[in-house]
């Protein structure tokens, strides 16, 4: 079994070895907003080849409880992962005094235990002594208190990180349904969103590894981290594709104030609506309200905000419903077009999305919708 066990630690370092490689050579968009992403995976990269160094190191050692040189490490993890899929869904929020302010205790942590190290010998924490600072003869020992403290501190910024991830992502997901009718890019917020599930994991598994004393469950827990760690690495690189809309959707305003509107402009509405109309420009594929807003010649804040006060609905849900519209006026006029054919013509490209967004407005789906026309045109 120890030799399983050894296996399991080199299994992970192995692949924690090639995930830093991923991250530090990944083709990303030559873009300033990306650049906090860019410099977030560059150290996420040097903080797995230390992880995976020290599972190489902790195979040869027995197992201890709450090892200083793990917590740390799963400590930076949780910085660095919980921060870079922050940053996925709000580029504009991780600065350099964000970064700053969350890596201090981490390095004053360090320099505390470089200090006590310089006066005191390691004590091994066990079970028998986990809930006190006492170390060998019953004597005091500020290690034992510093992993403590460690630990808590890792829980801590764990829940944090949950906390605002989630709020982040809500934010990110109202920001895109003002900005775009791309469903793609709903998708790519849900790989987002499995990959942080799957950080969570890789967190709550750091944690049972950390007080784990049995070689057979560590052993079941390291290739745990080992699939988990893959299968963020490969969520992860889903991001560039997304980014730009992403990026470029934390300009609009949640907040639609009737300021930024000329008075001179608030019966032009329904002008200007006959104009989207007429155009067909929201069959576009992955339009934008920054593209509608050009093809009219006003700002997005008073397209958005017209479409918010006049259409009682966001920008996403209101080019959705001009294309579910036409749909219907197809299918009526047009009965030999397949629902395929109906869908790329409004503007959508997957006929699953088509006939959920029909049914999402209209009620029906579209063949019950086409039954129902048949019907009473007999």
């Amino acid at each position: 079994m120890s030799e399983i066990f050894k296996l399991s630690y080199y299994a992970l370092a192995v692949s924690l070895f090639l995930l830093a490689i991923v991250f530090l050579f990944v083709p990303l968009p030559k873009h300033e907003g990306i650049r906090n992403f860019r410099i977030s995976l560059r150290v996420l990269s040097f903080s797995y080849l230390f992880l995976g160094a020290y599972c190489i190191i902790k195979s040869n050692y027995p197992i201890q409880l709450i090892s200083f040189p793990f917590l740390i490490a799963s400590i930076f993890q949780a910085h660095l992962l919980g921060m870079s899929h922050i940053n996925m869904v709000n580029p504009k929020i991780i600065n350099r005094s964000y970064i700053i302010r969350k890596f201090t205790p981490v390095f004053a942590f360090i320099g505390l235990y470089i200090i006590i190290r310089c006066f005191e010998t390691h004590i091994p924490v066990y079970y028998d002594n986990l809930f006190f600072s006492l170390g060998e003869n019953g004597q005091f020992h500020w290690e034992v208190l510093l992993r403590m403290a460690g630990l808590i501190y890792f829980v801590v910024i764990s829940y944090q990180y949950i906390v605002q991830y989630f709020r982040e992502e809500r934010e990110c997901r109202n920001r895109l349904s003002e900005y775009s009718a791309d469903e793609n890019l709903f998708k790519g917020i849900f790989f987002i969103h499995l990959s942080f599930w799957f950080v969570i994991g890789i967190a709550t598994t750091a944690v049972l590894i950390t007080f784990c004393l049995d070689i057979c469950f560590c052993t079941i827990l390291n290739f745990l981290m080992l699939s988990l760690y893959i299968v963020v690495g490969i969520l992860y690189m889903q991001y560039p594709k997304i980014f730009y809309s992403i990026y470029e959707s934390g300009d609009v305003d949640l907040n639609h104030n009737e300021k930024t509107v000329d008075n001179a402009k608030k019966n032009e509405w329904e002008k200007w609506k006959k104009d989207i109309l007429s155009s067909h420009i929201y069959r576009k594929e992955g339009i934008t309200i920054y593209q509608i807003s050009q093809e009219l010649s006003m700002e997005r804040k008073q397209l958005s905000y017209f479409i918010n006060t006049k259409e009682k609905c966001n920008f996403n849900t209101f080019i959705n419903r001009l294309r579910i519209e036409d749909a219907q006026k197809m299918v009526i006029e047009h009965p030999e077009y397949s629902f395929f054919e109906i869908a790329l013509l409004v503007g959508y490209t997957d006929q699953a999305n088509f006939s959920r967004k029909f049914k999402e407005t209209t009620g029906v789906s579209p063949s019950e919708y086409k039954k129902s026309v048949q019907k009473e045109s007999k």
